[in-house]
């Protein structure tokens, strides 16, 4: 059995948490910097349990996933600074940093994480966009590989037909979410799969939809929210500007008067998620959501948990938008400007509002969504 998270409403929209700039650091050097939309307010709240570590990722239940320096991850709830330790980084299968510096493996293996609802399991993004999870609270010693297969009726490149478990291409995966007792994991090109277990220790990611290539030219990253009004999951695809360099490969500060990269476009995707029919075991159909409605829903993008919210509960929060931080490290690791690509997207006009550009963002720790209190543990 995992630990047992009790739901609870929280009282605001999720902030975002924030490593302190200079004089916030010299004034306490064990604090983390929140920003709270619905009282446009900056609160500095001590947390000497992550100096000098990355989080990675973070839950609606209010947890934060962390690895420090020596690639110990654990969850860590700042509220009740509570932790439980999981299986050390070396146990993941496949090491892709391996001969790397420690700072690169903690900075780029894990990629993504979510929790079950009850706490009982954590599914990983890890290394190249692997799927791999460990039971909370059993004592595991190691990190279990998902395997990819896909549906009957699925081809592959050549167009000849799959049987069912039979597996091609490796899906590199980008983003990993749990609804209504699946995980779901969504790939670099946009091809969502849904993760069934055998039992405890063997688990197969079942291919829902095809890549989205065809209906969108880039995917640079892709996200996963289900949607809180339907019984649907939202795929939804991000785009940057390209890096400044120059002819030689060498970022240059005097290409761009802000930053090396600037989010532009997010599309959302609907993909129902019941099956019925004549549907049922063939790949599902991507559509095009244009709105969220203006005082509906209102989504919360980064290395969190994918989160999404009714505007209409939370004064402060702008509806048919998307707050996103930046979360796009693998394309930017060896620069000098940090992690300033974090703002607002309007799905109505297509602007962007940048948040905190004129902070710096270190690599160890990009500015992170972590859902507020109050949050019961035990």
């Amino acid at each position: 059995m995992g630990f047992d998270f009790e739901k609870s409403i929280p009282r605001e929209p999720p902030w975002l948490m924030m490593l302190p700039n200079e004089k916030e650091e010299e004034e306490n050097p064990d604090v983390r910097v929140f920003y709270s939309f619905s009282n446009k307010k900056i609160h500095t709240i001590p947390l000497p349990d992550m100096r000098g570590k990355r989080c990675c990722g973070s839950f609606q239940n209010g947890w934060l996933m962390t690895v420090d320096d020596n690639l110990d991850i654990s969850l860590f709830h700042p509220w009740s600074k509570r932790r439980i330790n999981l299986p050390h980084q070396s146990t993941f299968k496949d090491q892709n940093y391996e001969g790397c510096s420690m700072e690169v493996n903690r900075d780029m293996h894990v990629r993504k994480v979510t929790l079950s609802d009850d706490g009982s399991l954590a599914m990983f993004v890890y290394g190249v966009g692997d799927l791999a999870f460990c039971r909370i609270g059993d004592d595991d010693d190691a990190y279990t590989d998902v395997v990819g297969f896909y549906r009957a009726g699925d081809v592959d490149v050549f167009g000849h037909p799959l049987m069912m478990g039979e597996q091609i291409e490796h899906l590199v995966m980008e983003d990993v979410i749990y609804h209504m007792g699946y995980f779901y994991a969504v790939s670099k090109g946009g091809a969502l799969c849904r993760i069934l277990f055998e039992d405890r220790f063997h688990a197969l990611a079942e291919r829902l939809t095809p890549k989205l290539d065809k209906l969108i030219p880039y995917t640079l990253f892709a996200y996963l929210v289900p949607d809180i009004l339907t019984d649907r999951m939202f795929v939804i695809t991000r785009d940057v500007d390209a890096i400044f360099r120059d002819e030689n490969g060498i970022y240059r500060d005097d290409l761009d008067d802000n930053s090396h990269h600037k989010t532009t476009p997010f599309d959302i995707f609907a993909v129902p998620l019941e099956e019925e029919g004549a549907h049922a075991g063939t790949l599902k159909t991507f559509t095009k959501v244009e709105s969220l409605g203006d005082r509906v829903r209102v989504l919360f993008l980064g290395y969190n948990s994918s989160m999404i919210v009714m505007a209409s509960q939370f004064p402060g929060l702008k509806g048919n938008h998307i707050y996103f931080a930046d979360n796009i490290l693998e394309r930017y690791y060896d620069n000098p400007y940090g992690c300033p690509d974090s703002g607002i997207f309007s799905l109505e006009d297509g602007t962007v509002e940048q948040l905190f550009a004129d902070r710096f963002h270190p690599i160890l720790s990009p500015p992170l969504w972590i859902a507020t209190p109050p949050y019961s543990h035990h």
